[in-house]
């Protein structure tokens, strides 16, 4: 009975703990910011192109310039710098594509000089720093008669952008207006075209901006378009969803025709990598090769002087010539001078018996000698190569024969 008691005791007390947890203590579920994963940390636009996929177009993206037929099917190219395009092969192979119908989005590349990039050359536009004088005045003003040229305050992440900051876009075909924040830093500017291009002026058909200049411009090109940003970060993965960024990507592009992100990725060769990247492995290779080339160098003892230039003793040149007849086959010569005067022996003590057959030969000096046939063919018959065993028999055979005859 007071087991049970005791039993029933440790129960309730079990019970009043775990009611006393579940009062005190609760679950909550908390998120941790980890950052941005290694995709998009490469691609700033990944953002962009999923939400572009959202709503029904196909985008690809490439680090190269593709070609021909590839080139042809897409129907906008999003490129985040003009210096991206390095060539004027390639320059001139997307503004054809463009003038037969394809709409080019690009973003100006800050210049410290007056001549453009190779693909904006045709328009004569450069991305400048913001109250930065612009070198033709005249020709600036095509930008800028709609716009205020004041100087605007560097924005930052950390704040609210001021009014004056914002950049407001209207197009014809989307009346409602769309209030994008470029980076107030870089404005566009406008200076002389190429020359080379005259007879294909372009015509500017839009542009817009904020206090500190032009942010946004657009071109008619054959039967495309050009679309020339001074900067690229309202679309990136971190400002997509800010204001209406993304409606602005919406309306410039197409979305029932193929969509390209060329990212003009440049990879680094091979003397970049190691020398980012490998430093350490590259100065423990070189320290252990010094290391190697010092243990190689190393001697003990004095120097020893070389014996090569003295005189050989008779029996040395010898047997060096008895080893090298050897090798090349010198046995069987040798041995057969032996065999033929141990014969002339034999046929002086049995002039009429050795002008038979060779194994007649054998049984006459088997006969006279009482040696083994065996041993008489072993000394005369047998060639022993190369074997020194062999040669060894056969001359110990020939000296037993030369004694019984």
């Amino acid at each position: 009975m007071r087991h049970k008691t005791l039993a029933l005791l440790l129960v309730v007390l079990l019970g009043l703990a775990g009611w006393a947890l579940h009062q005190r203590f609760e679950f909550v579920t908390e998120t941790v910011d980890v950052g941005a994963s290694p995709l998009a940390r490469r691609d700033p636009l990944l953002a962009a192109r999923r939400y572009l996929e959202r709503i029904g177009a196909r985008v690809t993206a490439r680090d190269h310039l593709p070609r021909g037929a590839e080139l042809a099917a897409e129907g906008t190219l999003i490129t985040g710098n003009a210096a991206e395009v390095l060539t004027a092969g390639q320059a001139q192979q997307l503004l054809d594509w463009a003038a037969e119908g394809g709409h080019l989005i690009v973003t100006a590349a800050t210049h410290d000089s007056d001549r453009p990039d190779p693909l904006l050359a045709p328009f004569g536009v450069i991305r400048r720093a913001a109250g930065t004088p612009a070198p033709e005045p005249d020709v600036a003003k095509k930008l800028a008669e709609l716009l205020d040229s004041a100087s605007g305050t560097p924005a930052t992440d950390d704040r609210r952008p001021a009014e004056s900051e914002m950049t407001e876009l209207v197009f014809e075909a989307h009346p409602e207006q769309a209030r994008v924040h470029f980076d107030p830093r870089f404005i566009l500017a406008e200076v002389a075209p190429d020359g080379e291009r005259g007879d294909r002026r372009p015509r500017r058909i839009y542009s817009a901006g904020s206090a500190a200049g032009a942010h946004f411009a657009q071109y008619e090109w054959g039967d495309g378009l050009v679309s020339v940003l001074s900067d690229q970060r309202p679309w990136h993965n971190d400002r997509i969803g800010l204001h209406d960024h993304a409606y602005l990507l919406r309306i410039l592009v197409d979305v029932d025709r193929p969509v390209l992100v060329l990212h003009g990725a440049r990879v680094p060769n091979l003397l970049q990598l190691v020398a980012t990247h490998g430093r350490e492995a590259l100065l423990a290779g070189a320290l252990f090769v010094f290391a190697w080339l010092l243990r190689r160098a190393r001697r003990f003892g004095p120097l020893r002087a070389s014996d090569a230039d003295g005189r050989r003793a008779l029996g040395e040149h010898i047997l060096a010539s008895s080893r090298y007849r050897w090798r090349h086959g010198g046995a069987g010569a040798l041995l057969r001078g032996a065999r033929d005067t141990v014969l002339e022996r034999a046929r002086r003590r049995l002039p009429e018996q050795l002008h038979g057959a060779p194994q007649a030969q054998l049984q006459v000096l088997q006969e006279h000698t009482d040696l083994p046939q065996e041993t008489l063919r072993q000394a005369l018959h047998i060639d022993p190569g190369t074997d020194p065993a062999a040669l060894h028999g056969s001359v110990a055979s020939l000296q037993s024969l030369w004694k019984r005859l």
